[in-house]
């Protein structure tokens, strides 16, 4: 009765092996280990599918039936079913002859080597068990071979593992000796990556405003905050009325502002170049600078009422107000501003509240000179330019002007 019964059973299991196969966990199927008890909750997790990777980790968990020292994790390519040939071509079971751990060996002489064995562990009827292995080159994949391959799961006494003898030659048989106490097995598969291909484009936007277009950030207020309000920077230096002048007993000064923003990984470097021979404030289109720049060096100094001298500082930035995501900061160039010098100038100041710059060799540059510069992406950064300038008592009377080109240049 026992044994009709068992001839059965073999086809019966079989056909769940099948079934259960396509979930990528199969039970245990005996084939001269039939007094070895199933393990259950068993799984191989990858810690990188990717075909032919190497340095792979493993990690082997499963619920064990009965208490235990020793594993035996034998690789094939064909499948996870005990007593069936193994198949272990190149290209479809993973190389473990590098694989590390504790208690970690790989046995066998076949190429690739494809069993690894594991000692001194504790393996405790009933508790889930959970191991890791190290070292492992996963299976070569490609169109023209399956990407799925197996694991058969041999646990064993202290000592009695080493009767295990892995297949050689791809397609024979493993020796399963030294009475197993637990067998199951475990499908795998490499997979090609989801390679993901996005794209953005540089971008920075640079512009100048005759009017703070940072909300609130130098006293202006404005409800668009961005470029779309800015407007023409056509700014007049001077004081009275109705006719703005310049004077020798105070100092007039005038802002300017300017707002950028780029996703350059490098940042952005913004320059001012002067179109006119000369570098100041010019009453003969740019020839001659009877009121010319305050220094000659990159170094900020006060304006001194009554010196006929023109300057600008840069003031620190500001983000755009109510706009969450301004961020980042432009930073002045020490050309142009000096810490701690930095209020903008009253147009009724007869003493100089701010240090002001004008690097005439760089300004007159094929590029211009650097009056600030931000280390990274930025987005809606504000910044003032406050251009200041005094007459002298022998300035003669006229219309004086200048010409300043601001340029915006992203590292990407």
């Amino acid at each position: 009765m026992n044994t009709r019964f068992n001839a059965i059973r073999r086809p019966v299991l079989t056909v769940i092996a099948a079934v259960v196969a396509l979930s990528g966990l199969l039970p245990a199927v005996f084939d001269g280990t039939a007094s070895a008890a199933q393990i259950t909750s068993r799984s191989i997790e990858m810690s990188d599918s990717t075909p032919a990777a190497t340095g792979v980790t493993y990690q082997l968990s499963f619920m064990p039936v009965v208490n235990a020292q020793e594993i035996i994790v034998d690789f094939c390519g064909n499948d996870p079913i005990d007593g069936d040939v193994c198949n272990f071509a190149a290209n479809s079971v993973p190389n473990v002859a590098a694989a590390t751990g504790t208690g970690v060996t790989a046995i066998g002489t076949g190429t690739p080597k494809h069993t690894i064995k594991i000692t001194g562990l504790t393996i405790t009827a009933g508790v889930q068990f959970t191991t890791t292995i190290s070292g492992i080159t996963n299976p070569t994949w490609n169109s023209s071979t399956t990407a799925s391959f197996y694991a058969r799961i041999y646990t064993y006494l202290t000592g009695t593992s080493t009767s295990y003898v892995p297949a050689n030659v791809t397609g024979a048989n493993p020796t399963v000796g030294g009475s197993p106490k637990d067998f199951g097995g475990a499908a795998m598969s490499t997979a090609q990556n989801v390679q993901i291909t996005a794209k953005v484009m540089e971008t920075l936007s640079f512009c100048t405003s005759g009017i703070d277009i940072s909300g609130a950030g130098y006293g202006g207020v404005i409800t668009n905050v961005n470029c779309s309000a800015a407007t023409a920077p056509l700014i007049t230096i001077g004081h009275g009325s109705p006719t703005q002048v310049l004077s020798a007993d105070q100092i007039d000064s005038t802002p300017a502002y300017m707002q950028l923003s780029t996703n350059a990984s490098a940042g952005a470097v913004i320059r001012m170049k002067n179109t006119h021979t000369c570098v100041g404030l010019s009453n003969d289109g740019g020839a001659t600078c009877l009121i010319p720049s305050m220094n000659t060096v990159a170094t900020p100094a006060a304006i001194v009422p009554g010196t006929a001298a023109f300057g600008m500082f840069v003031a620190p930035s500001k983000l755009t107000a109510t706009v969450t995501t301004s961020t980042g900061t432009i930073t002045p160039d020490a050309a142009y501003h000096t810490a701690g010098k930095d209020v903008p100038q009253s147009n009724t100041s007869t003493t100089s509240t701010a240090f002001y710059g004008m690097d005439d060799a760089s300004v007159k540059s094929t590029y211009g000179s650097t009056i600030a510069s931000c280390a990274g992406p930025i987005s809606q950064v504000n910044s003032q330019l406050n251009f200041a300038a005094t007459a002298s008592l022998t300035t003669p009377a006229g219309v004086y002007s200048t010409n300043e080109i601001l340029i915006a240049t992203g590292t990407f």
